[in-house]
This record gives structure tokens, sequence and C-alpha cells, in this order.
């Protein structure tokens, strides 16, 4: 049955998805309610921030970057693949470690250790460049916290 129920998710999801890279990231960005700068962050994209008006279209954004962009497509993609492609799911939690302050220090203990939000998000990055078993907590923590290292910049 769960199988059944995971061929019919991506079927659904491959029917939303769109066909190019910026369209994808609009969309995952729109679907889970992620903040552009923590996009840009994961993908290690450096735009600073008063050259970074909040509507500045994608397909701007990707040129040049699209090798970038297109490996935080492929993360989000594996955390969305972690709620069996169901985006309602996946942005669910998102909002659930949003509100939970103590999230982080929960789940990964280690984070105490860094004073700075910078800090963190270092740390927080190299977990989830390098996968693993806290690839979700640290993803759901790095997308949830909503103030990239840019924001204090």
């Amino acid at each position: 049955m769960a199988t059944i129920q995971n061929e019919l998710a991506v079927r659904d999801l491959s029917k939303e998805y769109p066909d190019t890279l910026p369209k994808r990231i609009e969309w995952l960005e729109s679907s889970l309610g992620l903040d552009r700068a923590r996009i840009l962050d994961l993908a290690g994209v450096a735009v600073p921030m008063p050259s970074f008006p909040p509507l500045t279209e994608w397909e701007q954004l990707a040129a040049g970057e699209s090798d970038r962009l297109g490996e935080a497509e492929q993360i989000l993609f594996s955390f969305v693949s972690q709620f069996c492609n169901d985006v309602v799911k996946a942005r669910g939690f998102l909002d659930q470690v949003r509100q939970d302050a103590a999230f982080c220090t929960k789940h990964l203990p280690f984070l105490t250790r860094f004073s700075t939000s910078q800090e963190k998000d270092a740390a927080l990055l190299g977990i989830i460049h390098e996968g693993g078993t806290d690839f979700l907590v640290a993803l759901g923590a790095f997308l949830a916290s909503g103030h990239g290292s840019r924001a204090s910049s």
C-alpha cells in the first residue's frame, strides 16, 4: 500500500514540477514557504543585499549560477522526497521547526558551541552537503531559521 501511495505522490508532483531550473526553484520557494536568501545561502550564491531586491526573478538570479542553484534544487528535492514527495507535509515540518525555538539544540546539541548565526549556518551547511543521518534535521533547521548569513552582514 505504501509503495502505491509513494508512486501516486511522485506522479502528482511530476505534474506540478516545472520544466526549467528557475521555475523549479521558484516553485520550491513558494511551495515550501522558503526565504529566498536561504535558498541562495544553500546554493552558496553570493548576492549582496543592496543589489538583491525581493522581487528579483529567479531567471535573473540563475544567470551564471545554474550549477549552484541546480545543486540547491537537488537538496530541496531530496528534502521533499523525505516526506514521500508530499510538499504539504514537508512545509508542515518546516513550520513545526520554525515554532520550536529549541529545535536545533534538541536535535543537534553541538550547535550550542557556536556563538554566531554564521557559525551555526556553516555547521548546518556542512551536515547538509555531507548528507547522512542528520540531513533532514540540519536542512530543516537551516531553512526554517530564515535569517541567512546575508541578513546580518
